[in-house]
C-alpha cells in the first residue's frame, strides 16, 4: 500500500530514487507501507534489497522506480519461505557496522582536511 501519513506500518520499502526497494523504519515521501506476519521480513526485504533482486523491477529514465504490483508477489513469495533468523540478522548487522565505518572515514576526511588547514597556516 503506498504510504499516505495515515497509519503506522511495520516498515516500508523506498517506491522512487536510487534506492528504490529499499527498506526504511521510518517512512519517506514515496515509499509503501508493508505490514507483514512475519518476524524477519524487513530482514528479509533488506536480503533482497542487499542481493540487488529488485534492479529487475526498476523503471523509469529520469526518476527510478518501482510498481507495487510487480514486487508484491516476490514479497509473498519470500515471506512465506523458511530462513535462518541468524543469518538474516548477520545481514543486517553487517549493514549496521558499515554504517558506523562510513561515518569514522568521514570523520577521518574532516579531521585530515583541519589538520591540512592548520599545518598550512604555520605555527
Amino acid at each position: 500500500m503506498r504510504y499516505n501519513g495515515e497509519h503506522k506500518a511495520d516498515f516500508y520499502i523506498q517506491s522512487h530514487g536510487n534506492h528504490a526497494g529499499r527498506p526504511l523504519k521510518e517512512p519517506i515521501a514515496n515509499c509503501f507501507s508493508v505490514w507483514s506476519d512475519n518476524d524477519h521480513a524487513f530482514e528479509i526485504v533488506y536480503c533482497l534489497y542487499s542481493a540487488k533482486v529488485f534492479e529487475f523491477y526498476i523503471i523509469g529514465s529520469v526518476i527510478p522506480f518501482v510498481r507495487i504490483y510487480e514486487i508484491k508477489p516476490l514479497l509473498m513469495e519470500h515471506f512465506d519461505k523458511s530462513y535462518c533468523p541468524k543469518k538474516l540478522k548477520a545481514v543486517r548487522s553487517a549493514e549496521l557496522l558499515e554504517k558506523r565505518l562510513r561515518l569514522q572515514l568521514e570523520k577521518i576526511r574532516q579531521l585530515k582536511f583541519v589538520t591540512a588547514n592548520h599545518a598550512l597556516k604555520g605555527s
